[in-house]
């Protein structure tokens, strides 16, 4: 589907989300008296509601008893009337999108063939078959009742797909109560038959209708029924997802089909293909597979050689050609594959495995081994093929979510595959029916606790209650948990326990001779009064799954029967209960099971608050970012297996995930296929993809793909290893600093790296990230802004690092931060949004020193410069400062040498440069330290000079003044033309000297930069440097004759070289006032003009615009020219 065609798609949902939703909102106040009113929600269930006719009054009291099952799930009322709406809303959506697809592909539903049901709204061609077999619906339909008798088709067949897809067309889903108005219904028909194309977009009308035969239409319907600017609030408001809802939207983008066929047949593939050693068709239709050019299968019980795989000092491509041995996987038979998408969101994954299962089923019956077993069940191969789709689904493929809506996708989205599979048999009227599926919600139990103790007063025997309710009771994070719920480890102990009470229950009694009594084991107990066995609750080792699952079928034999018994007219409610009941043991079920593949695109970042604690409990290396979450809980449901993610690429060497990427990630990472950004649809965030699992190999794989478009992403395919760019040995890693994993180090630098005693810290230096000020907006001014009598330490404003654009050696400090009594304003903001003052004054014991600053974020690199004394640093900006007698201008120079910036590059994350990649900087001091560091002082000043012309800076003297406006910018581009000149001369002194003393080639690094969607706009777009030219130069000097008529500016200074001798060293304090300032005799500003001054001052600040008049500004600024030019005044103005 490209790009074009997907857009329109985003249009067309959120367009038919946004109708839907008023329509059902407008059904629910106007038609039953169902709304909301700010917080407060009205549901009278008394209310006499006369004019609804007794069909509709039955709908009403069961949306009631579907919303008060919501809000018995926890939600507020409000809420669970929003989040009521909105499954209707897409429920509606999703089956009138299934027709589509089924129309697409021609169905069978018995003996029904699905032909036009929703192509022409109420005129389609199957309503009018329908109506020709329901007379009364006839009747409706001619008597202007068209949407009644349209709704009752609606209902009519998805009661026909119930059966098959009953999670989707459940008749108890409230989508079957209420309806849009027909009109509604209509709109959303015409948009998704037509899309919403103007007459004049022929090449888009053409591919609009061949959109519903593709099988991953239904994901990206998913993903646009939540819009991006919803996303973007929520991130904007919270940090971290508020709750299940926000985690299912906020992580939904879709998997790009390269992605899930890469991780796919690498994962599921490759175990196939080295069950089969190498004699797979598997190697032609993976394309993706990656093949080493070596790779030496080895039997049932051999070993690989005691030298095989050592290649310590040889070359990348060396490494890769050398022999790999596979150690032998036993075959198994296919029915005994299982995947898992622990995350299936609408079943990308999945939808790939089932094609590679197909053939994977069709080889295995040719097999010697395997081919028995499968002949046993189906004599032919066209037996065994007619029914694959029905095995895949039943035995292979497994999903899990926390939105049940992700349920209703993957399950619709998979039987539509079946149907395909069953078309490219020729099996359309006698396919079998598929009535079995393993696609989960991850949901608490159902909330009504009366019906809990109800149901359980019920079963029997009654140690069965007893594990209902510890199951009930450890289900509770379910929902936003999901499969990171470890439930099977949860009520592992309830299990036993209540095993040893049944065999108790259900064993004979014997005496001592050991004959039979007439009492069970139990009894016994009971008559010689010993005490109960423990109860249920601790929860330990669990010893007999199969157990669970025979208790298991008795709950849920007993939960049918339960939602049959009407009781009080809450048959609805009872049915509800069952149901959420039952679909909850089916996600322990899932749960329980031990997994030959899981494939995943996992949610990243923060979890929900009241998560915390239990992710810190059961992932302790990783509970501060979900993705290691996910990865982990991989790794533990296929511990023989493969795992295969594409997630956020910052676990490669983010310091958070250190101990995750030591204990977990390095022990079994073997392929990694490194993506950039502009993977996953409307994320920022740069990926990868990997693959990991119990590892066979001394090395591991990297392909880096980062510097190519989606289009232009080719990857190595399986019989073309070529596109591999590094062999990494795994050893290498665990040697790096915090264990990164920087593949792409040349082996050089992982040297330096992994021997890099001694570092910057903390006998040289120190690296800081400073205060946070929580609203910039009150607490940050530009240096212009202030009054320079309020600038100063211990008065109201000092001069504030806050990173900036990229600058080499040298940046105008341009902020001040309100600082006064001590930061105790910033301190009060500070407590009253995070509780807390620490962040407002961090690492405020370094402030006010001189060193060196960055920006923490840059979409151009990693760039030092000078910090001068006296100025407050902030967490964007930090300071880089010396412990030791290194000099300030040496770490200027220092930090921007080329081999320093390519390792400081080399371990960003997004483009954020942190404090402690400078912290544990290898350092070395080559021989000429003192000449390097002059230079670099030297190159600061000279860029400093060029500042000093920009009217805005603190260092400002004067713009450059020449016998005319053209030699004046001569003069500007000859000093900045020196300056760079100088810099350069500095940086290259320094990549010579640091390359020489470190022993490292650096001239052909190629540098790394990244960002991510928490990079601001104007990091992204950073200035090239103010603009010269004749026209730019005007502006400035009109600019400053301005300032000189006011009394700002001094035109003295200009005209000496009192201002420019004036200006301070480098990394001294900055002057409250800058040296071309017009000043008193206390260094402040005058206001008053000095004696024998030669322009007339309007101290009042008040000029005119009248050519008549002596105070006309036009005149005024002339005066100042003619001061300044004399004779030239008039050429230049």
């Amino acid at each position: 589907m490209d790009q074009e065609l997907r857009n329109r798609l985003r249009n067309v949902v959120m367009q038919c989300r946004k109708l839907l939703e008023e329509s059902i909102s407008q059904e629910l106040e106007g038609k039953y008296a169902i709304f909301a009113k700010k917080d407060q929600v009205t549901t009278d269930p008394n209310a006499p509601m006369t004019h609804l006719s007794d069909e509709e009054q039955s709908a009403r009291k069961d949306i009631l008893d579907h919303f008060n099952h919501i809000q018995a799930r926890g939600f507020k009322p409000k809420d669970a009337l929003d989040q009521l709406i909105r499954e209707i809303a897409f429920t509606h959506l999703n089956r009138l999108c299934a027709y589509k697809m089924m129309e697409a592909r021609e169905v069978y539903i018995g003996e029904y063939k699905f032909r036009d049901a929703v192509g022409n709204g109420v005129n389609s061609k199957a309503v009018m078959f329908y109506l020709a077999d329901h007379p009364e619906d006839e009747r409706l339909f001619n008597t202007g009742h068209q949407d009644i008798a349209y709704r009752h088709f609606l209902d009519w067949l998805g009661a026909l797909l119930s059966d098959e897809i009953g999670v989707l067309f459940s008749p108890n889903d409230p989508a079957n109560r209420l309806y849009p108005k027909q009109k509604t219904l209509d709109e959303v028909l015409d948009l998704l038959n037509g899309g919403g194309i103007k007459p004049d977009e022929t090449e888009l009308r053409e591919k609009w209708p061949q959109l519903w035969s593709q099988d991953e239409t239904i994901g990206w319907v998913y993903q646009y029924f939540t819009p991006k600017d919803l996303r973007d609030q929520a991130r904007k408001e919270s940090q971290a997802p508020r709750n299940s809802y926000e985690l299912a939207f906020r992580n939904q983008f879709f998997t790009p089909r390269y992605v899930v066929e890469f991780l796919t047949d690498n994962t599921l593939g490759r175990i196939w293909f080295e069950m089969q050693k190498g004699q797979t068709k598997l190697t032609d239709q993976c394309r993706y597979l990656v093949r080493r050019p070596k790779e030496i299968f080895l039997h049932d019980g051999e070993l690989p050689p005691k030298d095989a795989e050592g290649g310590d000092r040889l070359s990348q491509e060396g490494l890769l050609k050398l022999p790999v041995h596979i150690p032998h996987r036993p075959k198994r038979d296919p029915r005994d594959l299982k995947i898992l998408d622990p995350a299936c969101g609408s079943g990308h994954f999945l939808l790939y495995c089932f094609d590679l299962l197909i053939s994977i089923y069709e080889e295995a019956y040719a097999d010697p081994q395997l081919g028995p077993a499968l002949t046993e069940d189906y004599p032919t191969l066209d037996a065994l093929r007619r029914d694959i789709p029905r095995l895949i689904l039943a035995n292979n493929i497994h999903g899990i979510d926390i939105d049940l809506r992700c349920s209703q996708i993957a399950a619709l989205a998979l039987w539509l595959r079946c149907q395909r599979a069953y078309q490219e048999m020729g099996l359309r009227k006698e396919r079998p029916k598929i009535t079995r599926s393993n696609f989960v919600c991850a949901e608490p139990m159902p909330g009504e606790e009366p019906m809990l103790k109800e149901f359980v007063s019920q079963l029997e025997p009654k140690l069965l209650g007893h594990v209902v309710e510890v199951v009930f009771d450890k289900m509770k994070l379910a929902g936003e948990a999901g499969s990171l719920l470890k439930i099977e480890e949860d009520i592992r102990e309830a299990v036993v326990a209540a095993k040893k009470q049944w065999a108790r229950e259900t064993t004979q009694a014997t005496d001592r001779k050991g004959q039979p009594l007439l009492f069970s084991q139990a009894a016994m107990d009971r008559l010689t009064a010993k005490p109960d066995q423990p109860t249920l609750f601790d929860l330990t080792d669990l010893t007999d799954d199969q157990f669970f699952e025979q208790a298991e079928a008795k709950v849920v034999e007993a939960l049918r029967s339960y939602a049959e018994k009407a009781q009080n007219g809450r048959n609805l409610q009872r049915r509800l209960f069952a149901e959420d009941t039952v679909r909850g043991f089916g996600f322990v079920d899932v749960c329980h099971k031990r997994f030959d593949v899981v494939l995943m695109n996992p949610p990243f970042g923060l979890c929900q608050k009241h998560l915390t604690d239990y992710n810190w409990r059961s992932y302790p290396d990783t509970y501060v970012d979900l993705l290691g979450c996910f990865v982990t809980r991989g790794l533990q449901l296929a511990p023989t297996g493969l795992v295969g993610a594409i997630t956020s690429r910052s676990f490669l060497v983010v310091k958070k995930l250190l101990r995750w990427r030591k204990h977990e990630v390095i022990p079994t990472l073997s392929l990694l296929l490194d993506l950039g950004e502009g993977v996953m649809d409307d994320a920022y965030v740069e990926s990868c993809a990997y693959v990991l699992g119990h590892a066979t190999s001394t090395e591991v794989i990297a392909i880096d793909r980062r510097h190519t478009t989606a289009s232009d992403r080719t990857l190595p395919t399986a019989d073309n290893s070529t596109g591999i760019n590094y062999c990494v040995p795994r050893e290498m890693f665990l040697h790096l600093p915090e264990y990164k994993l920087l593949y792409s180090s040349p082996s050089a630098i992982a040297n330096l790296l992994k021997h890099s005693s001694p570092v910057f810290e903390p006998e040289i230096g120190t690296a800081r990230e400073g205060m946070r000020t929580f609203d910039n907006f009150r607490f940050l001014r530009l240096r212009w802004e202030v009054d320079p009598t309020a600038i100063s330490p211990g008065s109201i404003w000092e001069p504030m690092s806050k990173g900036g654009d990229y600058a080499l050696y040298y940046a105008d400090i341009h902020l001040l931060v309100k600082w006064n009594r001590d930061g105790a304003e910033l301190a009060e903001e500070n407590r009253r949004v995070n509780g807390q003052v620490a962040q407002s004054r961090q690492a405020s014991a370094y402030y006010r020193r001189p060193g060196a600053t960055y920006s923490i974020r840059s979409a151009k690199g990693f760039s030092a410069r000078a910090l001068p004394a006296g100025c407050i640093f902030g967490h964007v900006g930090p300071a880089i400062l010396s412990e030791s007698e290194i000099s300030p201008e040496y770490l200027v120079g220092w930090l921007n040498s080329r081999l320093i910036v390519y390792l400081v590059h080399l371990q960003a994350c997004f483009g954020k440069f942190n404090t402690g990649v400078i912290k544990q900087m290898p350092w070395r001091v080559p021989e000429n330290a003192d000449l390097l560091g002059a230079k670099t002082k030297g190159a600061i000043e000279s860029l400093r000079l060029v500042s000093a012309h920009d009217e805005v800076a603190s260092c400002f003297v004067s713009p450059p003044l020449g016998e005319s406006l053209q030699a004046a910018l001569d003069q500007l581009v000859k000093r900045i033309a020196d300056a760079e000149a100088e810099r350069n001369a500095s940086a290259a002194s320094w990549d010579e000297a640091i390359d020489k003393c470190y022993g490292v080639n650096s001239s052909n690094l190629e540098l790394e930069t990244e960002y991510d969607d928490d990079t601001e706009a104007e990091e992204r777009n950073e200035d090239d440097g103010v603009p010269v030219g004749l026209a730019d130069l005007a502006h400035r000097t009109i600019s400053y004759a301005v300032g000189v008529a006011f009394g700002r500016w001094d035109c003295a200074a200009a005209l000496t070289d009192v201002g420019w001798m004036s200006l301070p060293d480098p990394f001294a304090s900055l002057p409250a006032c800058p040296p071309g300032m017009l000043k008193d005799s206390n260094g402040l500003p005058a206001v008053e003009s000095p004696i024998e001054y030669p322009v007339d001052i309007c101290w009042d600040g008040v000029f005119c615009d009248d050519a008549d008049n002596s105070d006309d500004i036009v005149h005024r600024v002339g005066n100042v020219f003619e001061v300044i030019w004399k004779d030239g005044a008039d050429q230049v103005e």
